[in-house]
Formats: C-alpha cells, sequence, structure tokens
C-alpha cells in the first residue's frame, strides 16, 4: 500500500442538495490526487440513499474509497452554533480519529493543483489555514484577545484548517464550550475557539498554497479569478460564492465535475 501523505476531510450534516453542491468539492480533490491520500465525510446523520449514490459515483469514477465516518453527540453543541450547523464542531472533534495529518475542507472549496508538500506543519506550528483578513480588518483578534485573555497574533480562517495529529482532543471543545460557550465575542463557531485555544500554534499556509476570494474589492476579486481561470498560482481555493450556486464564476466547472460523475445537474437539482 502506498504510503499516504494526509487525509481530506469533510464535514457534511446537511440536504441532499447541499451535499450534491459539495460533491465537486470532492472530486477537485480525487481528480489531483488520487491514491496519494485518503479520504473521509464526517456526519452525525445515517447517509440517505441519493446521499450513497453520490458517493459511490464519486468512487467509481475516481477509482478511490471515501470512508464514513459517523459521529455521535453533535447535538449537544446546537445551542452553542451561532453562524453555522453544530457539524461544523466535527473538525475540531475528530483529531483523535486520524494517524495522518488531516485537511478539514469546506464544502466550497475547489482544488486547482496537488497538495504534495506539508512539510511546513510542525510540532510547534501543527495548526495551518488560510488568513482570514476580513475578520482581522473587522477587529476579530483584539476583540478575542480582550475577551479570553489569549495572544493571538494570526487569525486562521476555518474551512482549509490542516492539523497535525496528537494536537486536538475531542475534549478540547466541550470543555472550552462549558466555560465559554455563550460568550458574546464568539460569532464564528469553532473557527474561534481553534484560534483562540491554539495561539501561537498556528500559521498561514505558504505562498502559492490557497486562496480566500472573498469580495475584497471588484478589481482584485476578477483579477483572482482571472488567475485561477489561467491555471496558476493556487492548490486550492475557498470560493465562498458557493460553486453550486448559477451565479458563480464557477458554476459551469461544477456542473462539469457532475457530468463526470454521471449526473445531469440541470435535471436533478430541481428534484433535491
Amino acid at each position: 500500500m502506498t504510503k499516504k501523505l494526509f487525509s481530506a476531510v469533510w464535514c457534511l450534516d446537511a440536504s441532499d442538495k447541499y451535499f450534491l453542491g459539495a460533491s465537486s468539492s470532492i472530486c477537485s480533490c480525487m481528480k489531483y490526487h488520487g491514491d496519494d491520500i485518503l479520504y473521509h465525510i464526517i456526519t452525525s446523520k445515517e447517509l440517505t440513499a441519493f446521499q450513497k449514490d453520490i458517493v459511490n459515483r464519486i468512487t467509481r469514477t475516481y477509482g478511490q474509497e471515501i470512508e464514513i465516518v459517523k459521529l455521535n453527540g453533535i447535538s449537544a453543541f446546537k445551542g452553542y452554533s451561532r453562524s453555522w450547523p453544530p457539524i461544523v464542531y466535527a473538525r475540531l472533534l475528530i483529531g483523535d480519529h486520524f494517524k495522518l495529518p488531516y485537511m478539514a475542507i469546506d464544502a466550497d472549496v475547489l482544488f486547482f493543483s496537488k497538495i504534495d508538500d506539508i512539510s511546513f506543519l510542525t510540532p510547534e506550528k501543527p495548526i495551518a489555514s488560510l488568513c482570514d483578513s476580513a475578520q482581522i480588518k473587522k477587529g476579530k483578534m483584539e476583540k478575542l484577545n480582550n475577551a479570553f485573555g489569549s495572544t493571538m497574533d494570526k487569525y486562521l480562517n476555518g474551512g482549509v484548517l490542516f492539523v497535525l495529529p496528537g494536537t486536538i482532543h475531542k475534549r478540547v471543545v466541550p470543555e472550552f464550550l462549558k466555560k465559554h460557550g455563550k460568550h458574546p465575542a464568539l460569532e464564528h463557531n469553532e473557527q474561534d475557539i481553534v484560534n483562540i485555544i491554539f495561539s501561537g500554534k498556528t500559521q498561514y499556509y505558504p505562498d502559492g498554497y490557497g486562496l480566500l476570494l472573498y469580495n475584497r474589492s471588484k478589481k482584485w476579486k476578477n483579477e483572482r479569478i482571472n488567475e485561477i481561470m489561467g491555471g496558476g498560482g493556487y492548490k486550492f481555493v475557498h470560493i465562498f460564492e458557493k460553486q453550486w450556486v448559477e451565479t458563480s464564476v464557477f458554476y459551469e466547472l461544477h456542473k462539469s465535475y457532475l457530468y463526470e460523475i454521471g449526473i445531469n445537474s440541470d435535471a436533478i437539482v430541481e428534484n433535491v
């Protein structure tokens, strides 16, 4: 068996339509990484028949297996979830499951080339992601540092979180929420928590790894889109505008992945 570099993880516990949308993220990752990595879907519910069909189509098309990991007890976090459903906490509850580094990937992340070097992850800096500069500009770091006595000098986006094994234990989130879960400074669920608890142990991805494609300015965004579509610059992009929404510039790419796994998206979306 070929030694795997890391585990790619999607936490999906939503509607069939959202699951279908996320499938292009998984497909794009498989397209570029093949059998060099492992693939996982974390859920707190049994997959529906439709979702099982999507998984089977993806695995048949790309020849890779997807491990479905059932995570119990997620509903206990419902009262603490302000921005997203409780399943977002899963990425901080699964560290004990993996012996490899794992990359927790949001549904609106697409890959454009292969990650083949993760040596930037070290015991001193075991957690990496993209810089969430939009939140930094809103004073997020100062707000959290003042509220919780943390000393963060970076603020990571939670959507493409890379973690060394043994770094985040499943008790961390429940213990933190028990003490601070109702604090008004907590706005972005697991993203705030990982930045608070692990301040000093986090890092941004090296240049050329990824891009957070938010609405910084129309000119900036259009320039980055041209770079991406031109095939240069980034291994993955967290695109924010969901690729399965027809107005997204990535919608046609999303549809092409659906066609690749044997789905006519125009016909099926109405029935999901």
